[in-house]
């Protein structure tokens, strides 16, 4: 049946679609995407095709909009009873999963537990996202910021409901503010930022945001979905959600995913467990948190620093469940915007120590997914999938921990290790030589006899201690995902030299200061 939308009217073929006439008097018609019908076609052939999915028809979905003055819920009942209707449904108010207020500290880029290992994977391998595009979805950043590069906007000049420019500004810097020595540096410096705005013309518009993508993204590229939505409006059960509990976004999520592009959505602040039967009930038969149903996003948590919580513990606000893939840092996060850390200087040279939520969490593995995709691309020329980065990051993350608020049952998953996944990454291809052979760290150092090297050690032949008149001093090391852990509680307090032969001959020595 070809149904459309035209001149605010919605068709049948050439007829007007039954009783629809008399409600021209309560508001129009609109297609819910706005591009053109073939495009939308190939885009969701091409979906159809690579997830093996049946997908929704995107040319089933339609708005009507309301004129100024008329009862919502009143037209809602009218379009209802219409024929053929599979549900009419009110779209959700969106909203940025607002970050608490916490004590300064930065620990996302280092090896520290709430760290996920940016430097040893930037000294290692020399990549810093290159070739990679992300597209952050939201409402405003301030593109005069000094500290961000230049952002290419998607789609209509983003506006702002109400929430500030500050958000999208700390997103944006997580991900690729400068390395330039002042201020912070973002994961994936290298990368190329886009940013789509949710709200457009004073309403909600995410779904088109998400759409736009395609015109600017390829395969392999991220979109960050920064919105969260109310479930249960209204009733005692509300809260916060993923944003895919609204089935029109889920929609658009998975035809995005199905062209190749890997999102990554905040799973949201509500502190709801998304496995709870209520998720199973209702929503017109949509339950995207049964794993039958999963969209194809990476779905983010919010993991504590050692603040609130012990480091990657649940935090008292992230939602939980099953579904929820990875972990990010979700307080303690410094970044661009805001001023809470650093505003003597003006608004375009702002910084916070207390960015958070899933909000926080979310751009941390965004900065993780593409650093690992630079480095995927530059050895092999295509890009992975969203399947294959997923498994990578569960399969070499750290693990959740059990908290002292809230149980280990309560899953948000591990957090990223982005340096033990590229080493497990070039494993399975069978690559060897693709890291800076100096580039390893030895941590801690200065340290009591006991030290880690940070090192793809299925490319090391031969590991040596040495004391500085050059006499060899026995160590015991064992392998693990970051390289080799060493020990020796018996030496004395002074300077050693640590050498490293590879398989191809290659020996880098470097300084070991032990002391008692």
């Amino acid at each position: 049946m070809d149904v459309h939308a035209q001149s605010g009217e919605l068709f049948s073929g050439e007829a007007v679609y039954p009783n629809t006439s008399g409600l021209l008097s309560y508001g129009h018609w609109e297609p819910f995407y706005s591009i053109s019908p073939d495009l939308l076609q190939s885009y969701y052939l091409k979906a159809q095709q690579r997830l093996k999915k049946n997908l929704s028809d995107p040319h089933t979905l339609f708005e009507f909009h309301v004129n100024t003055g008329e009862d919502i819920n009143s037209v809602k009942q009218k379009l209802e009873t219409l024929a053929a209707v599979k549900y009419v449904s009110i779209p959700p108010k969106l909203s940025t999963p607002a970050p608490p207020n916490f004590q300064p500290s930065q620990v996302y880029l280092f090896d520290q537990d709430p760290g996920i290992h940016v430097e040893e994977f930037w000294s290692t391998y020399s990549i810093y996202g290159v070739g990679i595009k992300i597209c952050d979805i939201e409402y405003q950043f301030n593109a005069d910021h000094e500290d961000l590069p230049y952002v290419t906007i998607i789609g209509p000049e983003p506006e702002d409901p109400g929430f500030g420019h500050d958000h999208g500004t700390a997103v944006l810097g997580e991900i690729a503010s400068l390395n330039d020595g002042v201020g912070t540096t973002g994961i994936a410096y290298e990368s190329d930022l886009y940013f789509a705005g949710a709200y457009i013309n004073e309403m909600y518009y995410l779904e088109e945001a998400l759409i736009s993508t395609l015109s600017e993204l390829g395969e392999g590229d991220i979109v960050l979905i920064e919105q969260q939505i109310m479930a249960f409006d209204g009733t005692p059960d509300e809260g916060y959600a993923p944003v895919e509990w609204y089935e029109p976004f889920y929609d658009a999520i998975q035809l995005i995913s199905g062209n190749g592009i890997i999102v990554v959505e905040a799973a949201g602040n509500g502190d709801r467990n998304l496995d709870d039967p209520m998720f199973s009930m209702d929503n017109f038969g949509h339950y995207p948190f049964l794993e039958e149903n999963w969209s194809e996003a990476i779905m983010v948590g919010a993991g504590a620093v050692g603040v609130d919580d012990i480091a990657r513990s649940k935090l008292w606000f992230s939602n939980y469940g099953s579904r929820i893939d990875v972990q990010g840092n979700g307080e303690e996060v410094v970044t661009t915007g805001y001023g809470t850390a650093f505003s003597s200087e003006g608004v375009n040279r702002e910084y916070t120590n207390s960015f958070g939520g899933t909000s926080g969490a979310s751009p941390i593995v965004v900065g993780a997914v593409s650093l690992l995709q630079s480095l995927y691309k530059q050895h092999t020329g295509s890009p992975f999938d969203v399947d294959f980065v997923r498994n990578l990051l569960v399969n070499t993350g750290k693990p959740q921990v059990e908290g002292t608020l809230f149980p280990l049952s309560q899953k948000i998953g591990p957090l990223p290790n982005v340096f033990a996944a590229a080493n497990e990454m070039l494993l399975s291809l069978g690559i060897t030589d693709a890291f800076e052979k100096d580039g390893f760290r030895i941590y801690p150092n200065p340290n009591a006899g006991s030290f880690h090297i940070h090192i793809p050690n299925e490319t090391v032949a031969a590991i040596q201690l040495r004391s500085v008149s050059g006499k060899e001093v026995a160590v015991d090391y064992r392998k693990t995902v970051m390289g080799f852990e060493l020990e020796n509680r018996n030496l004395e307090t002074g300077m050693y030299y640590l050498s490293l032969t590879y398989e191809d001959g290659t020996v880098v020595t470097k300084p070991v200061q032990v002391i008692n």
